[in-house]
This record gives structure tokens, sequence and C-alpha cells, in this order.
């Protein structure tokens, strides 16, 4: 969906040598200003490819949009850390998923 936006709206990390795709990061696919679907090899993660794909996104959204906030849903346990990590996000709502048995 993000390639149907004019301009394109992800992100494309490849590695320097090989040209091999290595993460990526979209934004604005679903409405404006939300962030993903996004990703980067487990094996190279922790290197922050991640980070600086996200800050991408970020930009664009301020820029090419002129929005100061982003949304990023269905995030949980340590994808949460990392968000926060690298942008100082902040959790402005949270769902619990309930379940009963029967």
């Amino acid at each position: 969906m993000s390639f149907d936006n004019d301009p394109v709206t992800t992100f494309i990390a490849r590695q320097k040598t090989t040209h091999e795709i290595v993460g990526w990061a979209t934004h604005s696919a679903h409405y404006t200003g939300s962030f993903g679907p996004t990703g980067v090899l487990k094996s190279i993660r922790g290197g922050g490819i991640g980070g600086l794909l996200l800050r991408w996104c970020l930009y664009d959204i301020k820029s090419t949009f002129a929005k100061d906030t982003m949304t990023i849903m269905w995030v949980s346990g340590d994808t949460a850390k990392f968000y926060s990590k690298a942008t100082g996000a902040v959790i402005s709502q949270s769902f619990w998923v309930m379940t009963k048995r029967v």
C-alpha cells in the first residue's frame, strides 16, 4: 500500500557490497502518520539499522505531511523498549486482550 503513495513511504536498507535487502520501514500505509510494518534481518539486529529507518520515517512524516506525531500500533514487550530508546516515544494507550474459557 505504501508504494501506491506519492511519494512512496517505504524506506529500504541494503547491504553495501551485496545490495541484499537487510531492512525496511514503512509509514502512512494505512493512514497518514501511522508506522509499520518494519523489519530488520535477525542476524544484524542491534546494529542501529532499525533505529535509522525509524528516524527516516519520522523525518519524512514531519517534512512531507507536516505532522508532529506518529502512531505505532500493536507494540509489546521489547519492541516498546526499542521505540522508547530510539526516539523517546511514550506509551499513550494500552489495550489488554481478554479471554474467557468456556
